[in-house]
């Protein structure tokens, strides 16, 4: 036997004889191990905002205002203003103003004609007092008039917040009247028509609970509607103790 071949042979019978469990020397590459991701998610970050309400305005007392006072309403408003100077009161707008016939749906039909007298009136007294915050909003109706809704009072509402932004609103229906007297302008139940609108705004949280105006007998009236000179020196104390 020649040398080479017997040297393979050995070679041979040495790799034959190697225990299985000898670890091979092949060289593998191992894939990196990851943590899975987590199947719960990540609370969110959120930012809690407190709506803002009319509670805010709750606190505001009247009395305390400083002024100026503006208003809002018809030539019976006029009246107790017109009371009110009479009576001191130095914090409301002038009653001086072309409230006249001013029931609700002629206000909200002022909006959207190119502004008619009673919002130039309004505009007119708000240049003259710029810093007018806080507004009296008198509801009046014409005879029981459809127009003189609960929306149509809504839709005020909201011009005069136009008007003024984040103004404090103090609603009131027009005066009734005593011993079953009845001002054939208002209507027989005008006046309780506009209580309950005026409560209403209340409960909407879109205004807050204004004087309480009233009642005038007949002999406080010049015509058996308008405040004649008792009419006119109880609407205005009317006024002037809850305003100041």
């Amino acid at each position: 036997m020649s040398r080479p071949l017997a040297l393979m042979l050995a070679v041979i019978a040495a790799a034959c004889t190697q225990p299985a469990d000898t670890p091979s020397t092949v060289a593998t590459t191992v894939a990196p191990s990851f943590s899975s991701p987590t199947t719960e998610a990540e609370p969110e970050t959120t930012t809690t905002t407190t709506p803002v309400t009319s509670s805010k305005l709750e606190t505001v007392e009247p009395g305390s205002i400083e002024g100026p006072v503006g208003f809002v309403g018809c030539s019976m408003s006029q009246n107790a203003v017109e009371g009110y100077e009479a009576q001191g009161g130095t914090k409301m707008w002038s009653h001086r103003v072309p409230y006249g016939g001013g029931s609700i749906g002629r206000w909200v039909d002022d909006i959207t004609s190119d502004r008619g007298r009673y919002w130039s009136g309004f505009a007119d007294m708000l240049e003259r007092h710029p810093d007018t915050r806080v507004i009296w909003l008198n509801l009046c109706t014409i005879r029981e008039n459809r127009a003189d809704s609960v929306e149509a009072a809504r839709a005020l509402v909201a011009e005069i917040r136009e008007a003024i932004p984040g103004a404090v609103i103090f609603v009131s229906g027009q005066p009734p009247y005593s011993d079953g007297h009845t001002c054939d302008l208002a209507g027989s139940g005008g006046p309780a028509m506009m209580a309950e609108i005026a409560s209403e705004l209340v409960t909407d949280g879109l205004a807050l609970t204004g004087p309480n105006m009233g009642p005038l007998a007949e002999s406080d009236t010049k015509d058996g509607c308008h405040a004649g000179e008792t009419g006119l020196t109880l609407l205005g104390r009317q006024l002037l103790e809850f305003f100041g």
